[in-house]
C-alpha cells in the first residue's frame, strides 16, 4: 500500500483529509471517487475504490461501484487473452461475496461476468452457491 502513495496527487489532499475527518462515513469516499472519475487514470480509479472498499467493507454502494469500473475495464476483452486480469476481477467479485451475499444484484454481476468466460464448472458451481446464498423469493432473478 504505501509503495502506491505516488497516486495521491496534490488535488487529492482535501479529499484525503476529509476521510481522515469522516472516517465512518461513506461520503468522503463516494466525493473521492467521483472526483478521480473525471480526473484521474484507471490505476488511480482503482486505487481509490480499493482502499474505500477496505476501509468500509460493508458498504455495497462501494462495492457495486468498484465491480462495474472493473468489469467495464475488460468488456470487450477476449477472456481467454486476458485471462490472469479476468482471474482478478473473479477474486474481487469472491471477495465482495464474503461479507455482501445476500445481495442479489452483486451476484447477477458476477455471473454475468462469470459467463463471458469459458469456466464452464466454476459458472455453474457459482449459480449453485448463489441459489444457496440467496431467499426462494430471488431465485428468479
Amino acid at each position: 500500500m504505501s509503495s502506491d502513495l505516488y497516486l495521491i496527487s496534490e488535488n487529492d489532499v482535501i479529499y484525503e483529509q476529509d476521510i481522515l475527518r469522516n472516517q465512518g462515513s461513506i461520503k468522503p469516499w463516494l466525493d473521492y471517487a467521483s472526483f478521480k472519475r473525471q480526473h484521474g487514470s484507471l490505476l488511480e480509479q482503482a486505487f481509490v475504490l480499493e482502499r474505500a472498499c477496505t476501509t468500509l467493507p460493508r458498504s455495497y454502494k462501494l462495492w457495486k461501484m468498484y465491480l462495474e469500473l472493473r468489469t467495464h475495464h475488460l468488456r470487450h476483452k477476449n477472456a481467454a487473452k486476458f485471462q490472469s486480469e479476468y482471474k482478478k476481477v473473479n477474486a474481487l467479485f469472491e471477495r465482495a461475496l464474503v461479507l455482501l451475499n445476500k445481495m442479489p444484484r452483486i451476484w447477477e454481476m458476477y455471473l454475468a461476468f462469470l459467463c463471458q468466460q469459458p469456466l464452464v464448472t466454476t459458472t455453474r458451481r457459482t449459480f449453485d452457491r448463489a441459489l444457496r446464498a440467496l431467499p426462494i423469493t430471488q431465485h428468479n432473478r
